[in-house]
């Protein structure tokens, strides 16, 4: 993740907080930051933990966190916040095309 290590130049003496639930074990990451840099690691959930207190008072946030193993994505699937879960192989119909019956 290069954007941490790149990111104290640019933004001084700002503290740079990363939140991350290592679900897909990329330890490697936390090594090697810029020394001088004001880091601080959490270890939580992005979908579960209240995130409110972490943003107060930030000037910016970037989210970079995705499965990017779209497979095992399958396997940790849930229901987004505010949808309704549907069947398992259900499928939306498609909208109709206008003058096709």
């Amino acid at each position: 993740m290069r954007l941490i290590r790149q990111l104290p130049p640019l933004i001084g003496d700002a503290e740079i907080v990363m939140v991350d639930n290592l679900s897909t074990q990329r330890y490697a990451t936390l090594f090697n930051l810029s020394e001088g840099a004001r880091y601080r690691f959490i270890e939580a959930d992005v979908c579960t933990t209240d995130l409110h207190p972490l943003f107060e008072g930030a000037n910016s946030v970037v989210h970079l966190a995705a499965i990017t193993d779209a497979t095992s994505s399958f396997d940790t699937a849930r229901p987004s916040r505010g949808t309704t879960p549907k069947q398992p192989g259900a499928l939306p119909r498609p909208a109709p095309t206008p003058g096709r019956r």
